[in-house]
């Protein structure tokens, strides 16, 4: 059985942690306030982004008001030269999931049936060639917490696998490779 997070505040980290300065960042100040135009260029939030590339934290998903934000683990290769277009047609959110497909694929005389992967129509080709890291599930079954989050296994036993040591380097390694221009 996976291990299941409720989705609720209650794990958030202390203040002056990443999920503190998410909020503060997403918290849109009145629009007569001086801090309104500042807000608006989001100079603040783009500082947050930059910052998280040498954080031991990482953001896998924030919902807000006024931000969302959704980690994607993308190949360092796909992100050499990044493709800005593409990444602007990007239309893919935690709630996706892998997907039973029966129909022509290019090519084929008859019916197929095939699994794809829940990036496999995002929008965005660098996306696509991504993994991603957790799943948002819903579940009528339970009445508590019908809507939990789940953590892609492939992290988690690449971890146990690798080593904290190992996990940190990769991690921090492909971060910066996403640095935000």
């Amino acid at each position: 059985m996976a291990n299941r997070t409720p989705m609720t505040t209650a794990g958030l980290s202390a203040p002056g942690s990443t999920a503190n300065a998410i909020l503060q960042t997403a918290t849109k100040p009145d629009r007569l306030s001086p801090q309104y135009s500042a807000w608006i260029e989001q100079q603040d939030f783009l500082a947050f982004l930059r910052a998280g590339r040498c954080s031991e934290e990482v953001v896998l998903y924030a919902g807000l008001t006024h931000c969302f934000l959704y980690g994607i683990a993308v190949p360092s290769s796909a992100v050499t030269a990044v493709d800005v277009d593409d990444l602007l047609g990007w239309s893919c959110n935690p709630f996706s999931t892998w997907g039973l497909c029966h129909g022509y694929r290019e090519g084929a005389s008859e019916r197929q049936m095939w699994i794809e992967p829940p990036l496999s129509s995002c929008g965005s080709k660098t996306l696509e060639l991504g993994e991603q890291l957790l799943f948002i599930r819903e579940f009528d079954g339970h009445r508590d917490d019908r809507t939990y989050v789940e953590l892609s296994q492939k992290p988690v036993k690449t971890k146990s696998m690798v080593g904290e040591s190992g996990w940190a380097n990769s991690a921090q390694s492909l971060l910066r490779k996403l640095s935000v221009a």
